[in-house]
């Protein structure tokens, strides 16, 4: 065996294991792996290099204070603190900005190598004020971009000079903006009126079809709702020639007519002079049109000669029923039919003698001439047309019985108010053995039983109600006053 003292030298360190020396070599390899991708960032990196390897630039101190302290410190142009503060600045001059809301604001070029330390007193200045209404109420209102609350709003302590007012309704109305410059002590007024973003919508959708009513029934209905009423009368203008198209339903004419009842009432505001003059113009217009088109349809344009007539423009009317005159007086007869609804007596009888000349036999026209002499206590003259419209009944018609029984309910009318009762009772008794509707019957009844009760003949008048529950609709109104009229009277 050898011997170990033989040696010059002794291995006394344990021969390493495996495992140690692959971990050893994997930490090499990562270090290895980081050292090269410093370099290649240092090598591909311009601001890198240019920030290790440049002469790093040297500061100097700059002190700014003011009285009161607490202002902002702008040095050119970047937020450094409030006063007192200190900050390290490149050497050279530099632009400095105090600031302190409800105090003048100081700037001036300041070097620090000849004042390291400025010191400012600020002038106190007389704060403005800016008063915000908005129609619609509740806009979100910005001053500067900074939000102050909803209109109408008082913001006061606002600066002297120019500011930036910003008003927001969204998403229904458009933004506002107005550049403002306020003086010192100023109290400004500013109304803001926000446009509706739903106006611009309905333009465009008009643009795109120009035929579809609708469209101006929305754009009416919000133009009535932002109070413009110059607005609205120019759309009932441009809306004129979708009226007589036959794609236009009933319901749509409805809704538009209802629209326009809200602007010719006052709804949107009053209109000036020369808006209310296009407005009606465009109203005689559209019924105008809608008579020559289709003149038996009255109930498409009737609405048309009720506004025009209670805005006093019935000889407008009357000439558009003269230019339908070859239709023997019908258009006459439905728009005096409009005007009698309405209590206009006196226009309806023009319409109504004009009907009867251009077509005698038209029995419905006599009956309504009838009515409308009774109203203006031309009593005499009523009952001849009575008689002339029972003339002129055919005997064939459907309706024969039904017109002969309004006749008769007519004529003891107007003889109730000539004080004949007993010729009143006599026509009352033809009326009701008509052979017509038993709803027509009931209503001459009750009528009648009230002619009765006031001439005191309480049992005739109790026959009439008990006739009436007997045969009426128990969900009709003649049945339930007779009902009542007959608790009253203490009768079963």
């Amino acid at each position: 065996m050898e011997d170990l003292r033989s040696r010059d030298t002794v291995e006394t360190q344990t021969p390493a294991h495996p495992g140690r020396r692959a971990l050893v070599r994997g930490i090499l390899f990562l270090l290895a792996l980081a050292v090269l991708a410093a370099a290649a960032a240092f090598a591909l990196s311009p601001t890198l290099r240019g920030r290790l390897l440049r002469p790093k630039t040297p500061t100097v101190p700059l002190q700014v204070s003011s009285t009161p302290e607490g202002a902002d410190v702008y040095i050119d142009d970047e937020l450094a603190g409030q006063t007192p503060v200190r900050a390290q600045v490149a050497p050279g001059p530099h632009r400095v900005r105090v600031v302190r809301r409800g105090y003048k604001p100081h700037h001036e070029e300041v070097d620090p190598a000849t004042r390291s330390e400025v010191a400012y007193t600020l002038q106190r200045v007389q704060l403005a004020a800016l008063i915000v209404e908005c129609d619609p109420e509740g806009a979100v209102v910005f001053l500067d971009e900074e939000r102050r609350g909803t209109a109408p709003i008082e913001i006061r302590g606002i600066e002297a000079g120019p500011h930036t007012l910003r008003v927001l309704k969204e998403p229904l109305f458009q933004p506002f903006t107005q550049h403002v410059e306020l003086k010192d002590g100023e109290t400004r007024h500013i109304t803001v009126r926000l446009d509706s973003g739903l106006e611009r919508l309905y333009l465009e959708r008009i643009k795109a079809n120009p035929g579809k009513l609708g469209n101006y029934t929305e754009l009416l209905h919000v133009q009535i709702g932002d109070k413009e009423p110059a607005k609205a009368a120019a759309t009932v203008a441009q809306a004129v020639e979708t009226l007589q198209s036959e794609a236009v339903t009933p319901t749509e004419l409805g809704q538009f007519y209802e629209e326009v009842r809200k602007l010719a009432s006052g709804r949107a505001g009053a209109l000036d002079p020369a808006s209310r003059e296009k407005f009606l113009a465009a109203l005689a217009s559209a019924l105008d049109k809608l008579v020559q088109a289709a003149p038996s349809e009255y109930p498409r344009y009737t609405q048309l000669v009720a506004f025009l007539t209670q805005a006093d423009r019935f000889e407008e009317v009357y000439k558009v029923c003269e230019k339908a005159a070859g239709g023997r007086g019908l258009v006459h007869y439905y728009v005096a039919t409009v005007c009698l609804g309405h209590g206009e007596a006196a226009n309806a009888i023009r319409l109504l003698e004009r009907a009867v000349a251009l077509q005698p036999t038209l029995y419905t026209a006599r009956e309504s001439l009838a009515s409308a002499y009774h109203r203006a206590d031309r009593y005499d003259d009523a009952l001849r047309q009575y008689a002339e419209a029972e003339k002129a009944l055919p005997a064939d018609a459907s309706s024969a019985a039904y017109y002969r029984g309004v006749i008769q309910a007519g004529i003891a009318r107007v003889l109730v108010s000539k004080k004949d009762i007993a010729g009143a009772v006599a026509h009352y008794q033809r009326a009701i053995a008509t052979k017509t509707s038993p709803a027509y019957v009931c209503q001459w009844r009750l009528q009648f039983a009230e002619l009765l009760l006031e001439q005191g003949r309480k049992q005739e008048a109790a026959e009439q109600y008990n006739e009436i529950v007997r045969v009426a609709d128990p969900d009709s109104k003649a049945y339930s006053i007779a009902r009542v009229q007959l608790r009253r009277m203490g009768e079963k």
